[in-house]
């Protein structure tokens, strides 16, 4: 048991310790605090690195929410029979093919009816932010891969990038957290200690990590093209008289 009650310990100062630092980094990408050199910045190899980057976070957000197991819980049968293992989804549990819904009924006692609700609700807002997540995700890869084929189309495009980046990496991180802690914490104190985290936030965990550099790059747009030219360019406006006489003294 006190294993279980340090490792318990360590996942509560993680948890702790990483939304402080993500509040820290999400303050200072809306400061516009992080910014990549132009040197990063232009260079096509990378910006195809991050193209490649932000397909990823679409493909793992994705299979994330098709898994749908984001704690399990494996019960010893006992006798000789061996043991399964239930997986807790965002809106339901199963094992061995077989699904009930948290409708936390009159069969719960007080505390279990307690927590029954509260990871209903984890799993309900997981989900909603999931979405969020899903549909900036989905935006980005298009965007991201227009602007590497250099259509000048997506000039208008380029201030939102820095925006609909953020919103995906606050979207990731409120699914890690809520479910980190309003989902597998209830499950954690209610069922057991032995109550793991499933591929799901697994998945989401890896997400968040990969949407942090993807915010910071974005932040200037979406990178330097592979074909053409960049999508947006900067216009030097025309130099009056006194300005071309200085050029010319000079």
């Amino acid at each position: 048991m006190a294993s279980s009650t340090g490792t318990t310990k360590f996942e509560l100062f993680f948890l702790i310790l990483w939304l402080l630092l993500s509040i820290t980094l999400i303050a200072l990408l809306v400061l516009r605090k992080l910014t990549v050199p132009a040197l990063i910045k232009n260079d096509r190899n990378i910006s195809i690195a991050f193209a490649v980057c932000q397909l990823l976070i679409f493909v793992l957000a994705l299979a994330a929410l098709g898994e749908n197991t984001w704690s399990r819980y494996t019960v010893s049968s006992g006798f000789g029979f061996g043991s399964y293992t239930v997986h807790f989804g965002l809106v339901d549990a199963r094992t061995d093919g077989i699904h009930w819904s948290y409708d936390c009924g009159d069969n719960f006692g007080t505390s279990s009816k307690t927590a029954c609700r509260t990871v209903k609700a984890a799993g309900i807002f997981t989900l909603l932010f999931g979405i969020l997540a899903m549909f900036a995700s989905a935006a980005l890869c298009v965007v991201v891969a227009l602007a590497l084929l250099g259509k000048d189309l997506l000039a208008r495009f380029h201030p939102f990038v820095s925006i609909v980046s953020l919103i995906q990496l606050v979207a990731v991180q409120a699914m890690m957290f809520i479910w980190g802690v309003s989902g597998q914490g209830p499950l954690h104190s209610e069922l057991s200690h032995d109550v793991k985290v499933g591929a799901s936030w697994a998945l989401i965990f890896v997400v968040t990590v990969l949407a942090i550099p993807t915010a910071i790059f974005h932040q200037n747009g979406p990178g330097i093209p592979v074909v053409g030219e960049p999508a947006t360019t900067v216009t030097v406006p025309p130099m009056d008289a006194k300005q071309q006489q200085n050029m010319q003294v000079v």
